[in-house]
Formats: structure tokens, C-alpha cells, sequence
């Protein structure tokens, strides 16, 4: 099943390596909802396999705000040490893009500011990732 979310790195990204050789990237995103007032966090624990966001996954690091497209695994159910139950919400990641809804909340204000003056300037506040040809999606 295909699953879309928006939300902030938990942790930084843990890089480490398949049997097989295959270099797989690991970090948890908190998504948060609103419903009736009241707010709820849900955890995904994503993996991204291979070197096609390697430079990308470099500027990651806590509370980074992301967008992911991958594909949610079976949900597992486990008993936490506190005995309650948790669903295990597991996604391999298929596409990872930079959330325009905000970075590190420290970060926010410097990069306005940032932005502001790079506007007055005329030029633009997007960044350019660098790929390489064969790192390109089409």
C-alpha cells in the first residue's frame, strides 16, 4: 500500500549496510493530525535502500521537516515496557523531498531573515540538491 507523509525527522539518519551490500538509510517521522482539538503524533520508521538521496539524506538530521512516498509494510502490534499496546508502522521509502512547511524551529527565523534578504537581492530561496546523471528519477 502506497502512503504519503509530511512530517519531522525523530532521530538522525542511520546508515548501514544489507548483507547483500546494499546500503539502507533509517529514521523515524513523527506525523502529527489534529481531530476535534486535540492533537495525536503517529511514528513511521522509514528505510530508504541505495545511494539515490545519498546527498540528500547528508543535509537530514532531527527535526528536519521531510515529505516521503513509500510503501507501508503490514502493521505489527507490539506490548511497550509500560504494557501498553503500539502499532510498529514500518515504510520503505520510495521518494523523499524537503517539506516547504518548515525546518528547525531555531533554523526558521535565520532563514526567513535569510530569505527576506536574499529576495531583496533577487534571487531565490530554493536549494539545489546535486545529482548526478544517473541519480536522476526520469
Amino acid at each position: 500500500m502506497t502512503i504519503h507523509i509530511a512530517g519531522r525527522l525523530g532521530q538522525n539518519p542511520e546508515v548501514t549496510e544489507t548483507k547483500g551490500g546494499t546500503k539502507a538509510t533509517k529514521f523515524s517521522v513523527a506525523m502529527d493530525s489534529y481531530k476535534d482539538g486535540a492533537s495525536k503524533t503517529m511514528w513511521f520508521s522509514v528505510v530508504f535502500f541505495g545511494e539515490r538521496y545519498n546527498r540528500m539524506l547528508q543535509c537530514l538530521k532531527k527535526g528536519s521537516a521531510v515529505m516521503i512516498v513509500g510503501s507501508l509494510s503490514p502493521v505489527k502490534v507490539y506490548q511497550a515496557r509500560n504494557g501498553e499496546y503500539r502499532a510498529s508502522l514500518d515504510v520503505i521509502g520510495e521518494v523523499l523531498s524537503f517539506s516547504p512547511f518548515g525546518g528547525d524551529k531555531k533554523e526558521d527565523n535565520n532563514n526567513n531573515n535569510q530569505s527576506n534578504n536574499n529576495r531583496s537581492e533577487g534571487q531565490s530561496n530554493q536549494v539545489a540538491v546535486p545529482m548526478e546523471e544517473d541519480e536522476m528519477p526520469f
